[in-house]
């Protein structure tokens, strides 16, 4: 009947619409793993497109269907690790309130992510770019803490920009560290950096 036509065409239409989507994902994904291999090795102004293609074994023409430059490949490697670390930072603080010990598993987790995931943090943190600026998507669940601590007369900060800065400046340096001197990462080095954030943020020591 039409109406057992009309499906069947409905239902072929789909599959093809699936089928398509799943190779485009499919491409993505491999253009997005073989920036991941090629950016860990160096900076993205010395990588060529050809390149990325040919780690990747796709055609040149696949990657423009996803990416307009290379530099856009890699603030998606950068994006995919930020959320990956975001994702870490929220487990952790599930169901914790206190702002400054939210900070303090954040800060922790960074050089946890450092130690464990090397290659991965290094591409971050050279083609991320973390940025400063409280307005910044990726500063809303720092910013929100900040906020909430100062409210709470825990924090002590005359502006958002400065204690976002101060925050952002601390963690990245001590997973710099961590990436240069993994040895030297010990509890007694993430507490002591977790003290000099809260310390820059107003915190008293004996708090």
């Amino acid at each position: 009947c039409c109406l057992q036509r009309g499906c069947t065409r409905m239902s072929l239409t789909t599959l093809k619409e699936n089928s398509r989507d799943g190779r485009r994902a499919r491409t993505r994904g491999r253009l997005l793993a073989a920036a991941e291999i090629v950016l860990s090795q160096r900076h993205v102004d010395g990588v060529t497109i050809d390149e990325l293609v040919r780690e990747a074994a796709v055609g040149r023409g696949s990657f423009y269907n996803h990416f307009k430059s290379t530099d856009e490949l890699a603030q998606a490697v950068a994006a995919d690790i930020r959320n990956e670390i975001d994702t870490l930072v929220q487990h952790a603080n599930a169901g914790i309130t206190d702002p400054a010990l939210r900070l303090v598993r954040a800060t922790c987790i960074g050089i946890q992510y450092a130690l464990a995931h090397r290659e991965r943090s290094r591409l971050w943190l050279n083609h991320g770019i973390p940025s400063p600026d409280p307005r910044a998507t990726d500063n809303f669940g720092l910013v929100r803490d900040l906020r909430a601590g100062r409210q709470a007369g825990v924090f002590r900060f005359a502006r958002d920009a400065i204690a976002v800065t101060v925050a952002v400046g601390i963690i990245t340096a001590a997973m710099r560290f961590a990436l240069a001197s993994p040895k030297a990462v010990t509890v007694a080095y993430a507490t002591g950096v977790s003290a000099a954030l809260l310390e820059a943020l107003g915190v008293e020591r004996a708090q």
